[in-house]
């Protein structure tokens, strides 16, 4: 193989691990904030209080009250449904694990690309000490 289509096929694949690095980082991202809502969450569930503070945004809470312990929680594709607590954890903790899933399968893809780049590269420092003989 030429030295020209090592380097293409090499630039190929840094880019696909740029881009699975990306997708990576926005999962942990979505895993964050689950868990911050899963919290959130928690915290109301263990208050006797409905009281609480409300966190509206860049460092803005207002004190609010809680009617009821139900929560409408969009389900996907504009679908809003009225859910429990209980029944809004363990739809978290399902996403949750999905994700994780999903982020798993995205560094085994990572692993391959990178061990397909580090044989590439190899394979291109033989070529050249050959060419240098």
């Amino acid at each position: 193989m030429a030295n020209e289509e090592y380097l293409i096929k090499i630039g190929i694949l840094q880019e696909q691990a740029g881009q699975i690095r990306q997708q990576v980082e926005f999962i942990e991202q979505n895993l964050q904030e689950i868990e911050n809502v899963r919290q959130g969450l928690k915290t109301i569930e263990d208050k006797e209080s409905n009281e609480m503070m409300t966190h509206i945004g860049r460092g803005v809470f207002a004190k609010t009250k809680l009617l009821e312990r139900e929560f409408l929680v969009n389900v996907g594709a504009e679908v809003v449904l009225k859910k429990s607590l209980p029944e809004t954890l363990e739809m978290l903790k399902k996403q949750a694990s999905e994700m994780q899933k999903v982020k798993e399968n995205l560094l085994l893809n990572f692993a391959g690309i990178s061990e397909a780049l580090q044989m590439l590269v190899a394979d291109t420092a033989d070529a050249e000490k050959r060419f240098k003989y």
